[in-house]
């Protein structure tokens, strides 16, 4: 029972700080903490969280992630938000004996692009703009199978966004979901993060 009770309340806390993060996006008055960021630890951390959850419900991880990742100028912590937020997802989202593959990438332009593609349920053209929305959810039915609180994807969407980067979602109804991130190496204006 107190391991129930300390899940329940590990999840209800992120809800709440989930709500406060797009609360404060929203109003305008997230501020970043800069810092050089690898993203590749980054990744691995995420991964680490979710390993025991792959694991027993029987997903394949593909992983590749450039060794040649440059430093990153970003919040170390909102960045590793946004990729648990997103590997999170599909993890959720993928049945059992589905694949999850990450690729990291530096682009010849500068910009550092991941992928997290899954073989989940995927989404229509709507059912992508609904889940980008704060608190949107594709399957608001109380029998879903899957529980979440719908902001996921946009709290990540605008921090890759306050981060000068792009998110894009390709994905097709029961045949999974690709996000790619893309983030600049280098920031314009110093001050910007």
């Amino acid at each position: 029972y107190a391991s129930l009770v300390q899940d329940a309340a590990t999840h209800l806390l992120t809800v709440i700080n989930n709500i406060l993060d797009i609360s404060k996006l929203h109003s305008g008055s997230f501020i970043l903490d800069p810092s050089d960021v690898q993203i590749a630890d980054s990744l691995d951390d995420c991964l680490m969280h979710f390993s025991r959850q792959i694991t027993e419900t029987g997903l394949n991880l593909v992983c590749n992630i450039a060794n040649d990742l440059p430093i990153l100028p970003g919040d170390e912590q909102k960045l590793r938000q946004t990729f648990t937020n997103l590997i999170g997802n599909a993890v959720k989202f993928t049945p059992s004996g589905g694949t999850i593959k990450i690729d990291a990438i530096h682009e010849p332009g500068g910009d550092i692009v991941v992928s997290i593609a899954d073989t989940g349920v995927g989404m229509s053209e709507e059912e992508s703009r609904v889940a980008l929305a704060p608190f949107g959810q594709v399957d608001a039915s109380r029998s879903r199978w899957r529980e979440g609180s719908g902001l996921g994807l946009p709290i990540a969407k605008a921090l890759v966004d306050l981060h000068g980067g792009s998110i894009v979602i390709k994905s097709a109804k029961g045949q999974g979901t690709e996000v790619i991130v893309r983030l600049p190496t280098t920031q314009e204006d110093p001050e910007a993060i």
